[in-house]
């Protein structure tokens, strides 16, 4: 304990002094912007600031949750750099606040995105990426420098496929909860990129001027830290490839619906000579708003097949479920079915807390429960385990273990009548036996004896009415008492 305590404690101090030096520099920065505000070339100080304040926030989340971490490290770096570029502006050396905000966008950036896994496999792919980024990090900043536009656009190319190339290598080296952290890299990436070319198209369309360009584009910048951050505080906040998915269909049924409605109208301007006039446009996004649904349906369900793998059909698994109940099969034939339509590790039927059926491997820590109703009557559960890299069911699956709760249910509450009604007749029979053995031995040791007692005493009373009346009178008498006590125990039998 005692060797423990300074360690904490000195791990603290360093956390402490960390956040402190941050905040004094964003600080630092924010009072540059106001004192020496930059000119109209260099507002992309004002992004940097934005940027570099978000990544201080974000090392100091990493760092509260993962002390130590590199990916933390690398993002204090950033965030240093990028907070020290509008000073080192301010202060009149514009090429040092160039190579700070190049650095730190190609180097330390990219460098602190491929250490969302925390303990990377080792693999000579993922040390050569972290080497092209560095390189072509460098490379950027040296055409910055330079002023050469070719350059600089060469250099950001080479850059980029770096970072791709360096996440595609970690994507193939991990499994489990490290791919789920790199998948959230892969969400920040792409919304990034995806978010520059729209802003890139809507400068030609839209009026937008330096400032409101330099504000569009630092938000956009965001979307990558906050996926690194996500990534290594909660991973498993929200199921990223469920967030990937709305977000695919959502870019995919906006580029359709744009698509068709400048297709549509570029061929009526090619065959008239003129633009849709006010009605036609009106009539356009009518058939756009009827046919968005289901085209929506079709592209849900090609996402979901490509991210979770084949989609449950509600129809086959009913028709399939329906036979193995018709044919009077077996708890565990069901979940057979159940469990190879819906493509999970495992399925269970569980009552009073105890398995009466299982199909497949179970994990009890990553399991999902649906309650089976029968009527008001809690009949069991039906446990599924996850799919691996799974939070929650895809939602298809979802459907067909709500669609197969009822029969379910029904068939369970069945199967518990039919044992309840066996063991029932079971009691009936050993009831009855229990009953005739009683009976058996009340006729054996009781009448038996009395009735074999009143021949004797009868026998008795023959021989003395010659010989001595008045005792043969009294034998007559007991004789008619032995009868009573016979008859009595007759009807208590019966």
């Amino acid at each position: 304990m005692t060797g423990r305590r300074p360690s904490t404690l000195l791990v603290g101090t360093s956390l402490a002094a960390l956040w402190a030096g941050l905040a004094v520099l964003t600080a630092a920065a924010l009072a540059s912007l106001w004192f020496a505000p930059p000119s109209s070339s260099d507002q992309w100080v004002i992004w940097a600031v934005m940027v570099g304040t978000f990544l201080a926030g974000s090392c100091g989340a990493v760092t509260a949750r993962h002390p130590g971490s590199s990916a933390a490290r690398f993002l204090a770096g950033s965030a240093a750099a990028l907070l020290a570029a509008p000073l080192a502006l301010a202060a009149g050396a514009h090429t040092l606040a160039s190579v700070l905000a190049v650095l730190a966008s190609t180097v330390t950036v990219p460098l602190a995105a491929l250490r969302v896994v925390e303990k990377r496999p080792p693999s000579r792919l993922l040390r050569r990426a972290d080497a092209a980024v560095v390189v072509t990090g460098a490379g950027c900043a040296v055409a910055a420098v330079a002023g050469v536009e070719a350059a600089q656009v060469a250099a950001a190319i080479a850059s980029g496929t770096s970072m791709c190339a360096g996440t595609w290598v970690l994507f193939e080296v991990t499994t489990g909860e490290d791919r789920r952290r790199v998948l959230w890299l892969v969400l920040g990436a792409a919304a990034t990129t995806l978010g520059g070319m729209l802003l890139f198209a809507a400068q030609n369309s839209l009026p937008m001027g330096p400032l409101s360009t330099v504000f569009a584009t630092g938000a956009l910048s965001l979307f990558l830290p906050l996926a690194v951050t996500v990534a290594l505080v909660a991973p498993r906040r929200a199921d990223v490839r469920v967030v990937i998915r709305g977000a695919a269909v959502l870019i995919v049924m906006l580029a359709l619906s744009a698509a068709v409605y400048e297709g549509v109208a570029a061929v009526w301007e090619l065959l008239v000579g003129a633009r849709p006039g006010k009605g036609v446009p009106a009539l356009l996004a009518a058939a756009i708003a009827a046919g968005y649904q289901p085209v929506r349906m079709r592209v849900e369900a090609s996402m979901d097949e490509m991210l979770f793998g084949r989609s449950a059909d509600p129809v086959e698994t009913l028709t399939r479920l329906g036979t193995d109940l018709t044919a009077g099969a077996p708890p565990p034939l069901w979940l057979h079915t159940l469990r190879s339509t819906l493509g999970v590790p495992g399925i269970a039927l569980r009552q009073d807390g105890a398995d009466i059926a299982t199909a497949g491997t179970m994990d009890d820590g990553h399991t999902t429960l649906t309650a089976l109703r029968a009527g008001a009557e809690h009949v069991g559960d039906l446990v599924v385990c996850l799919p691996p890299g799974h939070l929650r069911l895809p939602r298809a699956a979802t459907a067909v273990v709500e669609l197969v709760a009822a029969p379910l249910a029904q068939a369970l509450h069945a199967a518990r009548l039919s044992e309840q009604l066996i063991l029932s007749r079971g009691r009936v029979v050993t009831a009855l036996e229990e009953e005739r053995r009683r009976m058996r031995r009340d006729l054996h040791d009781g009448l038996g004896p009395a009735l074999t007692g009143i021949a004797y005493t009868a026998d008795a009373a023959v021989n003395l009415i010659a010989t001595d009346p008045e005792r043969a009178v009294e034998t007559l008498r007991g004789l008619r008492a032995d009868i009573g006590d016979a008859i009595t125990e007759i009807r208590r039998i019966v």
